[in-house]
C-alpha cells in the first residue's frame, strides 16, 4: 500500500479485489465457491458477501489472501487478473488462522495438511516410498497440483525417490525375464536334442515361436550362453569316461 502511487491508489477499489475473486474462484476452485472457500481460510457465506458486495473484505483479510495464494496485495487492489497465472496455495499457520463460525473446518484443514506432511516424511523415511506423487495424492486424497503447492521440496523427493523405486522394479523385471527365457531356450534345445535335431538357432527360434526362423538378438545371446553351457557339461562328461557317447547328436554342435 505504501509503495502504490496516488494514482494506483485512485485506481484502486473494492470491485478489482470482486473481480480478482471471481477469477480465482473459476481457476484454483474450478468455478466451486466452497472449495475456493476453505483454500482462502473463510467461510463460504462471508466469501458469497464479498462476491455480492453486501460486505467489503477487510485489508487483513486482502493480505491474508495475498499471502495464502501468492498474489501481491497491489494486484488485488489494482484488478491484476494475469497475477493468478502465476498463482501457487500456501497453508496459512494454525495459529493465524481466523477465528469465526468456519474456524473449526479451516482449522481442520491445516492439521489435515500437517497430517499429510508427516505421512510423506515417514513414507520417504521407511523402506517403501510411493512409486510417484500421482500415487501419492490418491492414497491422501488430494489433487497433485495441491501437493505441489503445499509441499515442493517433499514433492520432488518424492518423484526421485519414484524413479529410484521404478529403476529398481524395471531392472528387477529385467532379470526374471532373462531367467524365464533362458528356462525356455534351455527347454528347447534339450528338447531337439532329445529328438535327435540340430539344436540350431534356427530351429530353436521354429520350436519356440512357430512362424518365425531366426531368434533376436537378445534371445540369441541368451542361447549362446545356454549352448556354450551345454557343451561344456558334454565336455565334462566325455571326459569323465570317455567309452560314454554323448547324448547330444553328432550333427549337434
Amino acid at each position: 500500500m505504501l509503495a502504490m502511487n496516488s494514482h494506483e491508489l485512485s485506481a484502486s477499489s473494492m470491485d478489482n479485489v470482486r473481480r480478482m475473486l471471481r477469477r480465482g474462484i473459476d481457476l484454483v476452485a474450478d468455478g466451486q465457491l466452497r472449495a475456493y472457500a476453505r483454500q482462502a481460510y473463510a467461510s463460504e457465506k462471508t466469501v458469497a458477501g464479498w462476491m455480492s458486495a453486501e460486505t467489503n473484505p477487510t485489508l487483513t483479510a486482502i493480505s491474508r489472501l495475498s499471502w495464502v495464494f501468492g498474489i501481491r496485495l497491489r494486484s488485488w487492489l489494482m484488478g491484476d487478473l494475469a497475477a493468478w497465472e502465476k498463482s501457487c496455495h500456501r497453508v496459512l499457520p494454525a495459529n493465524l488462522v481466523p477465528r469465526g463460525a468456519v474456524s473449526r473446518q479451516v482449522r481442520a484443514s491445516a492439521e489435515k495438511w500437517n497430517a499429510i506432511e508427516s505421512w510423506l516424511r515417514a513414507s520417504l523415511a521407511g523402506n517403501d516410498p510411493y512409486p510417484s506423487l500421482a500415487a501419492a495424492a490418491r492414497d491422501l486424497k488430494v489433487c497433485v497440483t495441491s501437493l505441489r503447492d503445499h509441499f515442493p521440496d517433499l514433492s520432488k523427493r518424492i518423484c526421485a525417490a519414484g524413479r529410484r523405486s521404478r529403476s529398481a522394479v524395471a531392472a528387477s523385471r529385467k532379470v526374471r525375464n532373462a531367467e524365464k527365457m533362458s528356462s525356455a531356450i534351455r527347454a528347447a534345445i534339450r528338447r531337439l536334442v532329445s529328438e535327435g535335431v540340430k539344436p540350431s538357432s534356427a530351429n530353436v527360434a521354429k520350436l519356440m515361436f512357430p512362424g518365425r526362423t531366426e531368434l533376436f538378438p537378445r534371445e540369441r545371446r541368451i542361447y549362446c550362453v545356454e549352448m556354450a553351457e551345454l557343451k561344456r557339461v558334454i565336455r565334462k562328461l566325455e571326459g569323465r569316461d570317455k567309452n560314454k557317447r554323448s547324448f547330444l547328436p553328432a550333427n549337434a554342435v
